[in-house]
């Protein structure tokens, strides 16, 4: 599962490469805004689902059979987020093309049936199976964008890329013949979802919206893709925690039933703090270095100030702790607090960036810093506080 989920960065890292350098900041920024989009809209939705499923398969239950109505609705409301959004940004994000809304409703239909798999094997410990996922839906997304550029260099023909990716979720028909089938325990899922999705849309707006936010502020297509392309590129160690975390979840809900609250606790004050120091740390390599790497590894056209690199490098390392401390919540099903976490710290990021001017791409650095620095503060605190005692109710 580690070397599927590095490998799968990889090539995403590839695809943008590619991308990038045939369509230019202009050419690529509705596939960028695309990708964000879908990125957000499959974080608040379909991870959760993806966590309950790696929740309730690690307790013994069977979600993807027993649930199945849940994640249905789950995944056609999603399509149906992602289809609002190409509709309503079309002139803003898309450059006035309807492709877009067709390419996010198909994109998350097929990762909705791809989080649910993830979720029920990495519940069932198959990680092996997890990382041919995500390896095989890298190559996929690079292998048909080379084919379209042959075509076409329209941003709107090259972008059906992106929904072809989830034809991952295909091999995924393997987990029916995985799934236990003893049931009991089951977490009541309209609580545990109506709270996820809050929490996990408080921390997308924060960890993923910048490039879009960017023109909500009156910036450049080309300002927008420099900040898609930093932010995404930074973005590499949260990725990972996101192929990762079903794995360290399966192991919480255990500690979570076997009744080791102190373990969990020491846990958390463990990565607040280790967290703390990295944040501090990735300013100064972003700071120091980080035009230069996106430089080097996209091309001058994509070459960010210092000011934005810095920021963007250490929120990129608080929402990775956070995210981290947010699965010792998620193992014990209290939701409603993290997404109170969350909530705090986008609160703080809106303030923000209400009471700065300057520069758009500015501007929203900060704001994400200083969030995600909120975020990971008002996780840790909660997470420490709530395996103080054995848990009654989440």
């Amino acid at each position: 599962m580690v070397s599927g989920s590095v490998v799968g960065a990889l090539l995403a890292f590839a695809y943008q490469r590619v991308v990038g350098a045939a369509l230019g900041p202009d050419g690529f920024a509705p596939i960028g805004n695309a990708w964000t989009a879908m990125f957000i809209t499959a974080t608040i939705f379909i991870v959760p689902l993806e966590q309950y499923a790696t929740r309730e398969t690690s307790r013994g239950r069977d979600p993807a059979r027993s649930d199945r109505k849940v994640a249905a609705l789950i995944g056609a409301g999603t399509a149906g987020v992602g289809w609002a959004i190409g509709i309503w940004g079309r002139d803003l994000w898309f450059q006035g093309s309807l492709s877009f809304a067709m390419i996010l409703a198909v994109m998350l239909i097929g990762f909705s049936i791809y989080g649910l798999a993830r979720g029920v094997l990495a519940g069932n410990r198959d990680f092996r199976e997890v990382g041919v996922f995500l390896i095989v839906e890298g190559v996929i997304r690079l292998v048909v964008a080379a084919a379209l550029l042959q075509i076409s260099d329209s941003p709107s023909v090259v972008g059906w890329s992106l929904a072809a990716a989830p034809l991952a979720a295909l091999a995924s028909l393997k987990w029916v013949r995985l799934v236990p089938v003893v049931e009991r325990n089951r977490t009541p899922p309209f609580p545990f979802f109506a709270s996820y999705f809050a929490g996990s849309g408080a921390s997308q707006v924060l960890v993923a919206s910048a490039p879009m936010v960017v023109k909500v502020l009156g910036g450049s297509d080309a300002a927008s893709a420099v900040v898609f392309m930093t932010f995404t590129l930074y973005r590499a160690p949260l990725t990972l925690i996101f192929s990762l975390q079903s794995r360290l979840l399966a192991a919480l809900v255990r500690w979570f039933d076997a009744g080791e609250h102190r373990r969990m606790r020491s846990a958390a004050a463990l990565i607040g703090a280790a967290g703390l120091i990295l944040v501090a740390l990735a300013w100064g390599v972003g700071w120091t270095v980080g035009p230069q790497v996106v430089e080097i590894l996209f091309s001058a056209q994509f070459r960010p100030s210092r000011e934005l690199a810095a920021w963007a490098a250490a929120g990129v390392i608080a929402a990775s702790s956070a995210q981290l401390l947010g699965q010792l919540l998620v193992a014990r099903a209290a939701t409603g607090r993290l997404a109170i976490a969350w909530l705090c710290g986008l609160g703080v990021a809106v303030l923000s960036l209400v009471a700065s001017d300057g520069r758009a791409d500015h501007r929203v650095a900060i704001a994400f810093g200083l969030g995600e620095l909120a975020a990971l503060a008002a996780v840790g605190f909660i997470a420490i506080r709530s395996y103080r005692t054995p848990p009654a109710t989440a």
